[in-house]
């Protein structure tokens, strides 16, 4: 049940996600590493992510999603230790498990998000990134 909402809550934020304020473009960036992305030996996806944010913004909470034809998982951290928005690249690394049954060899989608508050405009930020990976 926890994986289940776990992945309804990764589908959510990228579903209501709101557009972004007026953000420099290149003070906020979450980029999945596609040619990193790693199918382990027990069904389960590694996903490595890069974020680069500028202050004044703040990270706290990240999420990526994995979809392979009808199988699909999701895993998203809220709170907890999330890299300084420095405008230097940081390196974040999520591991996925689906749902149901397991992840296996041959091509996936990844998406993944990171929300981020702006204090300056007072709202919540989302970016996101999609990916067509080969496991």
């Amino acid at each position: 049940m926890r994986r289940i909402l776990t992945g309804l809550l990764v589908l959510t934020a990228l579903a209501v996600a709101p557009a972004a304020p007026a953000v420099a473009a290149d003070a906020l960036t979450v980029q999945i590493r596609a040619n990193q992305v790693t199918l382990n030996p027990d069904g389960t996806v590694t996903v490595p992510l890069r974020l680069r944010c500028s202050s004044p913004l703040y990270a706290f909470e990240a999420g990526v999603g994995v979809t392979q034809g009808g199988t699909f998982g999701g895993t998203s951290v809220v709170g907890g230790a999330f890299p300084a928005c420095t405008g230097k690249w940081q390196q974040l690394s999520y591991t996925v498990t689906a749902e149901y049954g397991t992840f296996t060899s041959g091509t996936a989608t990844v998406t993944a998000y990171v929300g981020l508050y702006d204090p300056v405009e007072d709202q919540d930020v989302f970016v996101e990134d999609t990916a067509t990976v080969r496991l």
